[in-house]
C-alpha cells in the first residue's frame, strides 16, 4: 500500500519544504493550501522532480467544515496517511486592539482549531498505519509571552501544549 503525508500550508514556505524533504525520501503527499497558483505549481515541481504522487486540495482552513471536508476527500480518493503535518497558519504583528476582532476569530480558526479537529479525525487512520507521524507546527513565540503577538503567542503555545499532552497520551500506539 501506498502511503501519504498530509501537509497543511503545503503550498509555501516551511510547508514546501518539508513537502519536498518527504518527496526526496519518495513519500507521496497530499498539499493542502488555500485554492491558488502556487498551490498547484508547488505540486507540480515536486511530482516533476520527485516522481511522487502529488494530490491537492485548495480548501480555507478557517471554514468550520474544512477539517472533514479534508477527510472525505481523502477518503474519496482512498488514500492511506501515515504522516499528518499541521503546518498552515497565520502569525501578525502589532497593538491587539488594532485588529479588528475578525481577524482573530480567523487566526484561531486555523493556528486552534482546525489543527484540533484534523488530528483527531485522522487519529485513527494514523494508528491504523502505525507507525506513523503526527507533527504539530508551533513557535517560539508560544514559548514567551509576547506584547504585539498576543493572540498569535497564545495560539502558538496552545500548539505546544496539545502536541506534548497528545505525545504522552499516544505512548504506546506506534503514533509519534
Amino acid at each position: 500500500m501506498d502511503f501519504y503525508a498530509l501537509i497543511t500550508g503545503g503550498s509555501q514556505g516551511l510547508g514546501k519544504a518539508m513537502a519536498e524533504e518527504l518527496a526526496q525520501k519518495q513519500i507521496n503527499l497530499i498539499l493542502v493550501a488555500l485554492d491558488s497558483p502556487e498551490l498547484y505549481e508547488t505540486a507540480h515541481q515536486i511530482q516533476t522532480k520527485y516522481s511522487v504522487d502529488v494530490e491537492v486540495l485548495g480548501i480555507d482552513l478557517t471554514q468550520d467544515s474544512a477539517p472533514l471536508q479534508i477527510l472525505e476527500f481523502v477518503q474519496s480518493k482512498d488514500l492511506s496517511v501515515k504522516y499528518l503535518i499541521n503546518n498552515a497558519g497565520i502569525g501578525y504583528t502589532g497593538r491587539f486592539d488594532s485588529f479588528d476582532v475578525s481577524f482573530f476569530d480567523n487566526l484561531l480558526k486555523l493556528n486552534v482549531l482546525s489543527l484540533t479537529k484534523l488530528t483527531h479525525l485522522f487519529l485513527p487512520m494514523l494508528k491504523h498505519n502505525a507507525p506513523s507521524y503526527l507533527l504539530n507546527i508551533s513557535s517560539m513565540a508560544g514559548l514567551f509571552t509576547m506584547p504585539y503577538k498576543t493572540v498569535y503567542s497564545a495560539s502558538k503555545q496552545y500548539v505546544y501544549s496539545f502536541s506534548r499532552a497528545l505525545g504522552e497520551e499516544l505512548r504506546g500506539t506506534g503514533v509519534s
